[in-house]
């Protein structure tokens, strides 16, 4: 089975969205801002950006805006429980 970095097919954005919701699954990380996200997974800020409002739009990521933090979304329990 190719890697990801071998394989020609895959979407960037989608391997970045994939990489922001495994860093924030880890208990370290589970509420960060898009400055740490961004830097920690070194993608480009504006990028990053869209990326996080496409997931919290889709209810896969949370916002607060007080500590202007993301964390995980409660949409990726219902997930969670089909993949069960």
């Amino acid at each position: 089975m190719e890697t990801v970095k071998d394989n020609k097919y895959i979407v960037p954005s989608l391997v970045s969205a994939g990489k922001i919701l495994r860093y924030l699954s880890s208990y370290r990380h589970n509420r960060a801002t898009l400055g740490e996200i961004s830097k920690k997974l070194d993608i480009n800020k504006s990028t990053c950006y869209r990326i996080l409002l496409t997931l919290s739009d889709m209810k896969l990521l949370s916002y607060d805006s007080e500590t202007k933090t993301y964390s995980l979304g409660h949409y990726l329990v219902v997930l969670g429980k089909r993949a069960e």
